[in-house]
């Protein structure tokens, strides 16, 4: 029976720590911790990733993600965004994401600032500036 319980505990601490991954284990998610890493989203827009602590934009230029549509996941895990801030000319849409066709979920935002300066369309918001995907 002494030797039960530590083999018991193990697998309970095993089991506890998978169900801080994100939902799918078969798929790659990247971890996002820093400023660069969540800009880096627009490099792989069919990525899936997730926050692994609160980024803070301030004193970070930020352009909005993506010429092309988000397709991937974003799993702000409860994290919170802050400080950003950026602009919007034209006819380009602006947030966080230009376009979404993915999923964002679990995510915080905070103090955004999104200044639109002879936009063409009504295309502006925190997350994204076009959705087509899923925002929870």
């Amino acid at each position: 029976m002494k030797r039960l319980i530590p083999v018991i505990l193990s697998l309970l601490l095993i089991s506890w720590s998978l169900t801080l991954l994100p939902a799918s284990a078969a798929e790659e998610w990247i971890p996002i911790s820093t400023p660069q890493d969540l800009a880096d989203i627009g490099k792989n827009l069919s990525g899936n990733y997730y926050l692994t602590q609160n980024i803070d934009l301030t004193g970070f230029e930020w352009d909005s993600i993506g010429t092309d549509p988000f397709k991937g996941v974003l799993d702000g895990n409860g994290y919170i965004i802050m400080n950003l801030s950026c602009e919007s000319y034209m006819n380009r849409v602006g947030g966080l994401f230009m376009q979404n066709e993915g999923t964002i979920k679990n995510l915080c935002l905070y103090n955004f600032s999104i200044t639109a300066k002879d936009v063409q369309y009504d295309n502006v918001d925190a997350i994204c500036g076009v959705n087509y995907g899923i925002i929870e």
